[in-house]
């Protein structure tokens, strides 16, 4: 159908209604409930008819974006460009303000919709990320032209911890700003920018194929595919940036195709040749800062091995800002490999004297004396214990403090704790105030229910009995409910009154 046809419908339909509103507000008895229900199937119709004329415009809005994409590849001339890109600007525009009444309901419906953008890192780097259209908005750019149509989108694979969507912000509570918080609030886009959504391709997936994983923090690393299982739908993924393995489901896993990983090495070697010229251009500005020449000698570890004993925190922070595990340190990899070994130095020498008793190798070993000093100790204990007698040991035996009957007692598989002291120590450890407080809260909640049920169960006596006796059930749980809470009640005022008594029974 033509866009024009829909909106005189939609149009035609709103008459309609309004004219069957007011013969309703007249007050005339006859045919009032096929009025009602006349009226109802005319919004449900233009509902109906919205959502056709919306996907109408989606439609030709696809359609304008693959116009745009083919002119770009065919032409590539500025001039083309530009003018499709306005076109499609204005189009966009024009679909938009047709209604004004019908803004909201075209927002909700836009929400949603699957698009590709391009993103630039922090780091420079341009890459295009899978989207969704969250939110559509409108920035003014002169008092004269027409607001300049934008949406705020939410990345669908996330690279980066700043793109992955704040989960307090999506409920509307979170307490930071778009710039403050670690998360994304969206990412605004120009309206042709857009592209059309790009399907991952699982039909071509093979063992040893790069794709991208989702981890336990929600971003997407880079990830190498070793294994398929066809049966259950799961792949066995290798982490890079972790050096770890996952299974993961299918919608867990985003394959990479032949373009996107040659995209990848070539904006990791145009990020590699800056870096190195800038690094060329620093050494040759900082000629006068010292350098330390002395390197440690021997075999190291590998770097984080020590982390076998421990949580390994600190791996995962390295992973997290972007080390990856056998490469060296530095934005380029290019840093040491191998941990730096510690060297305890003397204890009130500066640090001239330590590079000399470097030099001359006369670095002690802190550990020596005192290794000295636990020999010593353990051979003088020895001897001392070849001389004590007979009366030293009875002395040692018998000259301690005395010990408690506690201590003695031992703990039988069968035996029972007291059960006494057990309460008494759970009643003392109760305030007992604030379980009747909450006792209260929850008594007033369940009050409501019940006079919900009760209406409920008047507004169907008349009606079917099956529903009656559903609803009779339902007002039954409810009032049993309200009756244990009520007994919980006066249980801890009970609770209360003793605790009071014995207060005061103490102080006098």
């Amino acid at each position: 159908m033509d866009e024009d046809v829909l909106k005189e419908a939609i149009e035609q339909y709103k008459q309609q209604i309004i004219q069957i509103q007011t013969v309703l507000e007249s007050g005339q008895i006859e045919g009032r409930a096929e009025l009602a229900k006349l009226k109802d199937d005319l919004t449900e119709l233009i509902q109906v008819t919205e959502e056709s004329l919306l996907s109408l415009k989606k439609s030709q809005l696809l359609q304008l974006l693959e116009q745009q994409e083919s002119s770009h590849h065919d032409s590539g001339t500025p001039e083309t460009d530009t003018k499709t890109s306005v076109d499609y600007r204005n189009s966009y525009v024009n679909d938009h303000t047709i209604d004004d009444n019908d803004d909201e309901d075209n927002d909700e419906n836009i929400i949603g919709t699957k698009c590709r953008v391009a993103f630039t890192q922090e780091w420079g780097v341009k890459e295009h990320h899978n989207a969704m259209v969250f939110k559509l908005e409108s920035i003014p750019l002169d008092e004269e032209t027409v607001d300049q149509a934008k949406v705020r989108v939410l990345f669908l694979n996330p690279t980066h911890r700043s793109m992955v969507p704040c989960p307090y912000f999506l409920e509307g509570k979170c307490k930071f700003a778009g710039a403050e918080c670690r998360f994304s609030h969206g990412y605004l886009v120009d309206v042709e920018h857009l592209k059309p959504f790009k399907e991952p391709d699982f039909s071509s997936v093979k063992a040893g194929q790069r794709c991208l994983a989702r981890y336990s923090d929600g971003v997407w690393y880079n990830s190498t595919i070793k294994s398929i299982k066809h049966e259950s739908h799961e792949f066995l993924i290798h982490y890079e940036t972790y050096n770890t393995d996952a299974t993961l489901p299918l919608d867990d896993i985003y394959p990479l195709g032949p373009e996107e990983v040659e995209s990848d090495s070539e904006s990791d070697s145009q990020s590699d040749t800056g870096d190195s010229s800038s690094s060329k251009a620093a050494i040759e500005q900082d000629d006068d800062v010292i350098r330390y020449a002395w390197k440690p000698t021997g075999a190291l570890s590998s770097l984080g091995d020590w982390e076998q004993h421990t949580k390994g925190i600190g791996s995962k922070l390295m992973a997290k800002m972007g080390y990856i595990f056998g490469k060296g340190l530095g934005k380029d990899g290019e840093g040491r490999v191998e941990p730096i070994e510690v060297v305890v130095l003397p204890q009130g020498k500066s640090l001239d004297k330590c590079a000399e008793l470097r030099e001359k190798n006369k670095l002690k070993e802190p550990f020596k004396r005192k290794k000295k000093k636990l020999v010593v100790a353990s051979t003088t204990s020895a001897s001392q214990g070849k001389a004590s007698d007979v009366f030293d040991f009875i002395n040692h035996k018998l000259g301690h403090s005395k010990g408690s009957l506690h201590d003695l007692r031992v703990s039988h598989p069968g035996a029972k704790p007291d059960i006494r002291k057990t309460r008494k120590s759970a009643d003392e450890n109760t305030n007992w105030n604030i379980q009747l407080f909450k006792i209260h809260e929850e008594i007033s909640s369940v009050k409501k229910q019940l006079n919900k049920q009760e209406e409920a169960l008047q507004r169907h006596t008349t009606r079917d009995s099956r529903n009656k006796t559903i609803f009779t059930e339902k007002r039954d749980s409810v009032h049993n409910r309200l009756q244990e809470l009520l007994k919980k009640e006066k249980k801890i005022q009970e609770k209360i009154h003793q605790k009071d008594q014995h207060r005061k029974l103490t102080v006098f």
